[in-house]
């Protein structure tokens, strides 16, 4: 088995700028490469039932996770705990139905990469802390 280290940050938002433009980046060491990352996610939308990246935060301003999606989420293993902690749930006016009604950034990558997991659980990764140094060349952007 390779020991090989993959430098990959996880992108959020909209990076091709045709909406509000805004995005988030997160660096990531995996043990595996982006593609490898990509297919264990693919796999995890198999095992869990929903494809997460298609259906959750796609719209403007929608940072909801609906209850059939929080249900196979907590089905498939999701510690659900801090959305209970933080009061990021609701229940529906009828029945017992739940729902996040609020995901943040990290919440998004947490579900993200729990899906990865899922699909391939041998995939390792260790969030990076980088720190930004700004080098001028404010007028190269017209």
């Amino acid at each position: 088995m390779s020991k090989r280290k993959y430098n990959i940050i996880l992108r959020l938002g909209d990076p091709s700028d045709d909406g509000h433009g805004k995005t988030c980046e997160f660096n990531y060491v995996f043990n595996k490469s982006k593609d490898d990352i990509f297919a264990a996610y693919k796999e995890g939308v198999e095992k869990i039932g929903f494809d997460f990246i298609n259906e959750v935060a796609v719209e403007y301003e929608d940072s909801s996770l609906d209850d059939d999606s929080f249900r196979k989420l907590k089905e498939a293993g999701f510690d659900c705990s801090y959305f209970y902690n933080n009061g990021l749930m609701d229940n529906h006016d009828e029945g017992d139905a739940e729902y996040v009604n609020f995901l943040n950034e990290e919440d998004y990558i947490s579900i993200f990469l729990f899906f990865v997991k899922v699909g391939d659980p041998s995939i390792t990764y260790k969030k990076l802390d980088c720190e930004v140094l700004d080098i001028g060349g404010y007028g190269l952007f017209h």
